[in-house]
């Protein structure tokens, strides 16, 4: 069974992120809401923990090389994340490093 959110708004973000969490949630879709460093704590934290969650949509908001490195930290600890659209965001070249070293690592 496949189960999905797509946003819905601003609001509708911090709580599917916690659904994220508490259900069998495979694809989140967040784009343009813009996400900033407080709310990529959230998704961190959510990434960290593992869940089911395949594929993650961050395209086009507010994050930059701070949330990637948020985000890269807790890349290291999951193992289902298997997409994660972070364009049209401000990591710059800093942004885009951060992400990519956890994930060179794993295949090394």
């Amino acid at each position: 069974m496949k189960y999905e959110v797509e946003d819905k708004g601003p609001e509708y973000m911090r709580c599917a992120i916690k659904m994220a969490q508490l259900h069998d949630i495979l694809y989140l879709s967040l784009p343009d809401n813009m996400l900033a460093l407080e709310d990529t704590r959230m998704i961190a934290d959510l990434i960290k923990k593992n869940t089911p969650l395949r594929k993650l949509n961050l395209s086009s908001n507010q994050l930059d090389a701070d949330c990637a490195a948020l985000i890269a930290n807790s890349l290291i600890y999951n193992k289902t994340l298997r997409l994660l659209d972070v364009s049209k965001n401000l990591l710059g070249d800093l942004g885009v490093y951060l992400l990519l070293t956890p994930l060179v690592r794993k295949h090394l």
